[in-house]
């Protein structure tokens, strides 16, 4: 179930997207949106074994929808699973001919100016649920820079911070790393001691010299949201109501598969507690023209509104998930570079490259401690389901960097144990009560195992078996790890 979040990322978002940003480079339309890979993702993409499996999943997803499609006799059934079993032979088709190498082609991407990568926290942790921890908040920081630079060759300049966790004093230990921009909830402008001029309609700098580009809700939302917003059209395809479900036992058995959401989505919204209709492409494909015009229109609107108020072109930051265009969104990427080419064309509007403020004339703000999320307050991961979870955490980290040691590999995996535990997923998963066992089984497996091998060092015990089982389980971050840990070794004892 966890690898399929992966590979319908993959066929769904990541190569839909990168093909859309290929398809706007070779007609010479210029635009730059800001793209964060995290760490983790990083690992994921480059490992073989998952670039097995996922050619494994692409294959039987076309041998189902081949065989479904030739079997059905409704019209509407029929026309839906054709045109998945088209687009999905295009995804396989074009996933071969870069060899499985995503990340290179970011990278291509990047060289063009058209992108620009960025990276945020190792094991996306919430920050601010750390900031006793300076030394995890660090290594957090530092993991991630590498992983990155191993991967892409030059340290980005700006950071994603996951949730968009900030609490105060965080911007002096990016400023350490030269991170030089981030990007905030929007009530972080506006509830600081020092508010900007502009409020959340131009970015800020903070005393440490880290420039702010608060959300923009209003236009985010539009995109965003499922109830208000462009995705909850009724015509556009609907994602929780996965054709897998139909398929009796026999079938299943025959593919191979599970019953699980498995990524066959052949059924339009249609609306609220109705039967579902077929999806319909090309009334879909229309559609995402129609929402780009309006986002242009209501970009454009509201520019003029602000404009007006602060006597100043504002600047607008959208950030959203990567997975929300073209996953939870099937015609996200469609969507979006409708919006590139008529942005492009503009004289009134562009896209711009975060780093293009770095010499600007600033306010100086102190941004408020938030969240993006339910309540914008850190809820979701300081629910009493979760609050045992900093205290654990606060208890290993102190003794792992209490040992006296060398970097061997017990001392390397109980740092990674430490840093996989510190993962936003499992709390999230845990408070709203979705994937909750999952997310919970992760966290205390992640726990028990930097537990028993603290111990174990502690009471000069050895187990290399169950080092190499969790390497093996694990196999991230192994060589930087031990430069980072070596390096904190002489800072801590």
């Amino acid at each position: 179930m966890q690898e399929l979040w992966l590979f319908q990322a993959l066929t769904e978002s990541y190569i839909p997207l990168i093909q859309c940003f290929n398809e706007l480079v070779l007609n010479n339309t210029f635009f730059n949106i800001t793209f964060s890979v995290s760490p983790t993702l990083i690992y994921m993409l480059n490992d073989d074994y998952y670039k097995d499996k996922y050619s494994n999943y692409i294959s039987t997803l076309i041998h189902i929808l081949e065989k479904k499609s030739s079997e059905a006799s409704e019209r509407g059934r029929k026309e839906a699973l054709l045109y998945l079993l088209s687009k999905t032979k295009d995804i396989h088709s074009y996933y071969s001919g870069i060899n499985g190498d995503i990340l290179k082609e970011l990278q291509k991407l990047h060289l063009t100016g058209r992108i620009n990568l960025i990276t945020c926290a190792a094991t996306h942790a919430v920050l601010p649920m750390f900031r006793s921890m300076d030394d995890l908040v660090h290594d957090q920081i530092e993991t991630a820079q590498a992983a990155f630079e191993n991967c892409f060759g030059f340290v980005p300049e700006g950071f994603w911070l996951p949730e968009m966790g900030y609490y105060s004093g965080l911007d002096k230990i990016l400023e350490q790393y030269n991170i030089n921009y981030t990007f905030l909830e929007t009530h972080s402008a506006y509830l600081g001691h020092k508010k900007p001029s502009y409020g959340s309609y131009y970015p800020s700098v903070t005393d440490n010299g880290l420039i702010i580009f608060p959300r923009d809700l209003s236009l985010s939302n539009e995109v965003w949201s499922a109830d208000s917003g462009y995705p909850g059209d009724y015509n556009y395809r609907e994602f929780h109501f996965d054709f897998t479900y139909s398929l009796t036992n026999g079938e299943l058995t025959e593919f191979g598969i599970e019953q699980l959401p498995f990524g066959l989505k052949i059924y339009r919204i249609t609306g609220k507690n109705t039967p579902k209709d077929y999806y319909q492409s090309k009334i879909a494909e229309k559609i995402t023209g129609t929402h780009a015009q309006d986002f242009f229109n209501k970009i454009t609107e509201r520019s003029s509104a602000v404009r007006s108020l602060i006597n100043k072109t504002p600047v607008f930051t959208l950030p959203f998930d990567t997975e929300l265009f073209g996953h939870w969104w099937y015609e996200g990427p469609q969507f979006l570079k409708k919006i590139i080419i008529k942005i492009s064309s503009s004289d009134i509007m562009e896209l711009v490259h975060p780093a293009r403020f770095i010499n600007d004339n600033l306010d100086l703000i102190t941004p408020a401690e938030s969240s993006w999320g339910n309540g914008g307050f850190f809820k979701q991961w300081t629910s009493p389901e979760c609050s045992w979870i900093y205290t654990e955490l606060a208890k290993l980290n102190i003794r792992l960097k209490n040992l006296k040691y060398p970097g061997t590999d017990a001392h390397i995996q109980a740092f990674k144990e430490i840093l996989l535990a510190s993962s936003s997923d499992w709390t999230f998963f845990m408070a709203n009560n979705t994937s909750a066992d999952y997310g919970e089984e992760r966290l205390k497996d992640h726990i028990a195992s930097a537990e028993k091998i603290i111990s174990d060092i502690e009471n000069s015990n050895s187990d290399p078996d169950f080092i190499q089982k969790r390497k093996k389980l694990y196999p991230v971050f192994d060589n930087i790890l031990l430069h980072i840990y070596n390096k904190a070794e002489k800072i801590f004892t």
